[in-house]
């Protein structure tokens, strides 16, 4: 049996018209990010390279390294480039930086900047390096040369080592891990931190490989690169004058994955390493294609891409179009919510996200067309309660208005902290500690689920970060065995703070589950998920395992008493099928 993760992938597509850049309200004209750099054993390290990445949108369009220093002789650092935030939205969904430190013999050290819980301070850890052998070949095993590798992204949230459990994704030019095949298509990755990772292989004609890994193995990893697809084309204005300086937009029809090009001064474009029909387990070959601009949109063209072959021309049109401009109110007071996620959904299940500005507002600038708004996300740092119905609309004129009302006031976000403890009394250490809301009507902000995870310390605690309040928390944890485990529910204090009484673990149990009784039928061979708690609020950690050839569902680590979820992904009754179950009797 293995623990199962979700990765969810959301695409923020936006034609933004604005009259300036908004400044976050917790960050100050001029504030400079600066701090310290740290070994494992807090030694300050000295002429270490540190870089201020600028993360403007998840297209890795105008991503960028926009500075970097290198440490004194005291391991500190400090930064000239101003924190500057286009929305105060505060999470890492919306513009934000991260702070990336490095040399030659340790793994590297990141922070998230956001614009909301700001620090100027921004200390950084240093880790012991691990190393990652890895072969690339082509779709025919042929060893690949001269393919660029580098690390994209580190973070796990429930890593035992704090240093560890900031997620955060790094801009192509961020070169704190990078190395190049050689003949034989082999390199070796010194510099790896001992965490999730996010790997990027490229290579031109070839489409990118993206690899996710729980952490450095002992293996060569191997990498299978496909051909890829490039489509070139001209952007031209209704007068056919060519426009230069315009983003066009890729977008793979599952959203899995999106490119984004400018136009050079003739305006012309070409996008290649796009990845074609069969290049990997999700890629469609299917693509949307559209101008993004504060000036000009397009309407959306398809294009299929079943092969290699490089697509000349693809031209598109841009027109000045239509403005939606959307804005957001709290209900009573009717005052601006800044930093609120605004989604258009268009027809083709196209999404188009953004975030309001100080003001309460934000324009899309789009072909004439008809759709749905929706509110989907609060502001950093807060929450809402309700389901906010979403809205048609079409637009005709240049200038289309719409007011969005809050399903309820704006509520904050707290810190908490609470206390494992095995059976016979002492500290739970580093134990596995999962956390959800059980307002399933709760609104927060841009973030994958409802749920919150940690690891214990050495005196047990634990910490989560951005908790509703006033709401009630269900929290599970466990021993990596599973052989202890226990689930409690609190009411959230209002001012956050201490979880009282500590969470006591007890002796798990295997079960031996009737499962085809409980269904009604015979489910030997299916293959179901199973979470604690009831309902969906565990999901994301659930374990999976095959009901036997007698219909029972066996798996360890169960608490006698307590209500499972078990959801079927393959079996007789087909995967949607989800039961709550008692699977170990109580006593």
């Amino acid at each position: 049996m293995r623990t199962r993760s979700h990765a969810i992938v959301v695409v923020l597509l936006m034609s933004v018209v604005s009259a300036g850049q908004a400044v976050a309200d917790d960050v100050q004209p001029g504030m400079i990010a600066q701090g310290t750099v740290r070994d494992a054993k807090n030694a300050p390290i000295a002429n270490a390279n540190v870089q201020l990445c600028y993360e403007k949108n998840q297209l890795n369009a105008d991503n960028a390294v926009v500075e970097t220093v290198q440490t004194d002789e005291g391991g500190k650092y400090q930064f000239k480039t101003p924190l500057r935030f286009a929305t105060s939205n505060g999470t890492v969904d919306s513009d934000h930086y991260v702070v990336v430190a490095y040399d030659a013999t340790h793994a590297p050290g990141w922070a998230n900047i956001i614009g909301t819980r700001t620090q100027t301070m921004n200390d950084l850890v240093l880790d012991n390096a691990t190393p990652q052998d890895v072969q690339v070949t082509d779709s025919q095993g042929t060893p690949l040369s001269d393919v660029v590798l580098r690390l994209a992204g580190a973070g796990d949230p429930q890593d035992r080592y704090a240093a560890f459990r900031q997620l955060s994704t790094f801009p192509p030019d961020m070169i704190a891990v990078t190395e190049m095949t050689d003949a034989q298509g082999a390199a070796t990755l010194k510099n790896l931190p001992h965490t999730q990772l996010q790997l990027v292989a490229s290579h031109p004609g070839y489409a990118d490989a993206t690899i996710r890994l729980g952490a450095p193995q002992k293996e060569a990893l191997p990498i299978k690169m496909m051909p890829a697809a490039t489509v070139k084309g001209t952007v031209r204005d209704l007068q056919g004058q060519p426009v230069s300086g315009v983003t066009v937009i890729f977008l793979d029809i599952n959203h899995v994955s999106a490119r984004a090009v400018k136009t050079d001064e003739k305006g012309n474009y070409e996008c290649d390493s796009l990845a074609p029909k069969g290049a990997s387990a999700y890629s469609t070959g299917v693509f949307s294609i559209f101008v993004r601009d504060s000036k000009f949109c397009s309407s959306i063209r398809t294009l299929n891409l079943d092969s290699s072959a490089t697509i000349d021309p693809f031209d598109l049109k841009a027109e000045p179009g239509s403005v939606l401009r959307i804005k957001v109110v709290e209900p009573q007071t009717k005052k601006p919510v800044a930093g609120a996620q605004v989604c258009v959904m268009l027809p083709a299940n196209l999404v188009r996200g953004e975030f309001t500005d100080d003001k309460g507002s934000v324009d899309f600038r789009m072909a004439p067309a008809e759709g749905v708004i929706r509110l989907s996300a609060p502001p950093g740092g807060s929450y809402f309660v309700g389901d906010p119905p979403g809205q048609k609309f079409k637009l005709s004129d240049q200038l289309t208005e719409i007011t969005l009302t809050l399903p309820s006031a704006l509520k904050p976000l707290v810190d908490l902290r609470g206390y494992v403890e095995t059976a016979d009394g002492k500290p739970g250490a580093s134990m596995k500690v999962m956390m959800a809301c059980d307002d399933q009507e709760v609104r927060l902000p841009p973030m994958p689920g409802f749920s919150f995870g940690a690891v214990t310390t050495p005196d047990g605690s634990f910490t989560t970060a951005g908790f509703p309040s006033e709401s009630r928390i269900i929290v599970y944890a466990e021993t990596r065995n599973h052989k202890t485990a226990a689930v409690v529910q609190y009411d959230v204090p209002k001012q956050g703070g201490d979880l009282k009484p500590p969470i006591k673990l007890m002796a798990t149990k295997a079960s031996d589950f009737d499962f085809s009784a409980a269904i009604g039928q015979d489910e030997s061979g299916a293959h179901v998920y199973v979470s604690p708690g009831s309902g969906n609020v565990f999901l994301r950690y659930s374990r999976d395992t095959t009901i036997d050839a007698k219909g029972h569902l066996k798996i360890s680590g169960i608490i006698p008493g307590q209500v499972y979820h078990v959801v079927e992904i393959g079996g007789k009754m087909g995967p949607q099928v989800q039961k709550d179950l008692v699977l170990v009797p109580k006593g």
